[in-house]
């Protein structure tokens, strides 16, 4: 559930700001170039959550795999 939800918010964030663009440019906003700058900068943040998480999760399934060998093993 926590790998879900920890995804899920940035893809919803990025979404969002995706939408703030659409919005901003079919309005022909003034200030599209700004909102532009702060979507990039939000964006990064975004992927590099994710690929934190994502990181994680991988990091932590390889050790109880290694576990749950090292155990196989011991009972032999």
């Amino acid at each position: 559930m926590q790998l879900t939800k920890s995804i899920v918010l940035p893809i919803v964030g990025m979404m969002v700001l995706i939408l703030f663009n659409i919005i901003s440019y079919t309005q022909d906003s003034i200030f599209f170039d700004k909102i532009m700058i702060c979507s990039f900068i939000l964006s990064v943040v975004f992927i590099g959550k994710m690929r934190e998480v994502l990181s994680e999760q991988i990091t932590d399934s390889t050790r109880r795999k290694e576990q749950v060998r090292t155990k196989r093993i011991n009972r032999r």
